[in-house]
């Protein structure tokens, strides 16, 4: 049968600007890509399809290299779910599959349209046709290859190829065999600049998706730490999850699994005991209540949930206080998190709040539209337009160079002065609302340092991974970054014995300092630590909690980093 090209054909440029401007938000959470050198490194291996006969559709194992023009666009009918491959030294060409022959924003169900010099996409289209188009955004010689190679050594590849190109720090990133790594996590932790980044990872991509688009996790639903005493106390539950179904809270104390006490319980025997998330086993829980002091013994399994993004929220007024000051306990920065924050501040509004105690001494980061709408909501609409920050990429990608910007959203509380809880664990998108906050309202951090993340990621997709590449930095609008983590202005330590707000019947100690700070103007200094503050007591009896509102939806966090050390919690018994 005669092969021909299906579309070559050109097109205003006034519509493909608005497919492209579509094709970059899919890009950045439907599908993905890489790019790499490709004097160290090769294409898949696969059928060469002859150019001078080009085909209407390609199967998996062809190869096809041709030229395409400035503004033109071609289109193949590609096979379900295989990995398609565009290829352009220059980058300027970019990918889009197409669920129907025509070429529309609707039709689109993957997009790759940033200049890399490797895009992927994939999808699947229940049995029907599937098509894959290439724009050139200027003349460019490309290689478009499906290929179903899904092996160690093929992912191995692609990440090797990706942090070679568009990551941060490629020039730092050493010359290795991908072969010789078990694993894409393994080779990336190897390979990424570890000196000044820790956060590079390979994930399972429909578990990162489920998180970061639609709030849904698999576990148990908790997070513990260490106190002051050695006890492993509960820092934050999810509602919905089976933990937060058991009525396990914060400032509650492990005491034992399966009947093993704290002080003998081993890694290997917690792990054994709760099983994996593929196999999980029901286990018997023993937890004595942070408020009465009394066991409660209960059995679960890890499951799916959704959880809680705001894990608290109040009201709070001081007999000294003319105003009313509210508090948001704010976990992390998920596209499911803009519902809830907008009905949290609009209570708040609601109810008149002049101060804000936002808390994010737990807040690991994600999606940097939230954060970004998140800051806009407490400056308020005099900021509209406003730089909030900007973004640099490396030597080869300097072009891409951007800026974001605070924008005028209706739920909004227009606060001069916000106070911000923080610990070791904020980073990333907790710390853009900080530092983008800063130039333009007194913003007072109280805690501890934060981790200090200015890097930023888009994740790619390749055979059912995504790579989490930091590509870019940030610096707020008086060109200030958060390397090195954002010094706490006043100390407190993380009150782990008591609940949020006043629930344990006293005043949660961290967030009793940022109060107080408002009120008061009190700032401690270290090496005071929450235990030891004299005046807590005397202070807490005269505040009072009013209205508050626990949102129901469910969220969780994204960031690689403190995925990472919450696993590790998990580790340290």
């Amino acid at each position: 049968m005669e092969k021909r090209p299906m579309l070559l054909t050109k097109r205003p440029k006034q519509s493909l600007s608005r497919l492209l401007v579509f094709g970059v938000i899919a890009s950045l959470s439907a599908c993905g890509g890489s790019g790499g050198d490709s004097s160290t490194n090769t294409m898949p291996d696969g059928v060469v399809v002859d150019p001078a006969n080009e085909p209407d559709s390609l199967n998996t194992g062809d190869a096809l290299s041709f030229p395409i023009s400035k503004d033109a666009l071609v289109s193949f009918e590609v096979p379900q779910d295989a990995q398609i491959i565009l290829r352009s030294e220059t980058g300027n060409a970019d990918l889009f599959l197409h669920d129907s022959e025509e070429f529309t924003n609707d039709s689109i169900v993957c997009a790759a349209a940033l200049p890399y010099e490797e895009d992927i996409c994939s999808a699947n289209n229940d049995g029907a046709p599937l098509f894959a188009s290439i724009f050139a955004r200027a003349d460019s010689d490309v290689t478009l290859t499906v290929s179903d190679d899904c092996s160690v050594e093929a992912t191995n590849q692609w990440v090797y190829r990706s942090m070679q190109d568009y990551y941060l720090f490629a020039d730092q990133v050493p010359t290795v065999n991908p072969n010789d790594f078990e694993s894409p996590s393994d080779l990336i932790e190897a390979i990424r600049f570890n000196e000044l980044e820790p956060f590079s990872s390979v994930r399972d991509a429909a578990t990162q998706s489920a998180r970061s688009e639609e709030g849904r996790d698999f576990g148990l639903g908790y997070s513990w730490r260490r106190d002051s005493d050695g006890n492993l106390r509960i820092a934050y539950i999810y509602e919905d999850s089976p933990f937060g179904r058991a009525g396990v809270k914060r400032g509650d104390v492990f005491q034992s699994l399966n009947g093993i006490s704290d002080e003998e319980l081993s890694s290997e025997q917690f792990f054994a005991a709760i099983g994996t998330d593929e196999e999980p086993l029901t286990a018997e829980w023993a937890f004595v209540d942070g408020d009465t002091g009394e066991v409660d013994v209960f059995s679960a399994i890890s499951a799916e949930y959704q959880i809680n993004t705001v894990l608290y929220s109040s009201r709070f007024t001081h007999p000294e206080y003319a105003g009313s000051i509210g508090y948001i306990a704010f976990k992390s920065f998920l596209e499911t998190s803009e519902e809830e924050l907008d009905t949290v501040i609009g209570n708040l509004i609601n109810d008149g709040i002049t101060d804000l105690v936002l808390d994010l001494r737990y807040n690991g980061g994600g999606r940097t539209r939230i954060a970004r709408r998140l800051a806009s909501q407490i400056a308020g609409p005099s900021l509209d337009g406003q730089l909030l920050a900007s973004s640099e990429y490396n030597d080869k990608y300097q072009a891409l160079r951007s800026d974001s910007f605070f924008s005028n959203i209706g739920n909004s509380i227009s606060l001069p002065r916000l106070i911000v809880l923080t610990t070791g664990r904020t980073a990333s998108s907790s710390e853009l609302v900080i530092n983008g906050l800063r130039p333009y309202i007194d913003v007072v951090t109280v805690g501890t340092r934060s981790l200090g993340k200015p890097f930023t990621s888009n994740g790619r997709n390749f055979c059912g991974l995504t790579i989490n590449a930091m590509q870019s930095q940030r610096v707020n609008a008086a060109n200030v970054s958060v390397a090195g983590g954002i010094e706490a202005d006043c100390y407190a330590e993380d009150d782990l014995i008591r609940n949020f707000g006043l629930e344990s019947g006293s005043m949660e100690g961290m967030l009793l300092s940022g109060l107080n700070n408002v009120v008061f103007g009190t700032c401690e200094q270290p090496p005071v630590t929450i235990a030891q503050a004299p005046a807590r007591s005397k202070l807490t009896q005269a505040w009072e909690t009013n209205d508050q509102h626990d949102p129901s939806d469910n969220l969780d966090e994204l960031d690689a980093k403190a995925k990472y050390l919450k696993r590790l919690e998990q580790l340290k018994f």
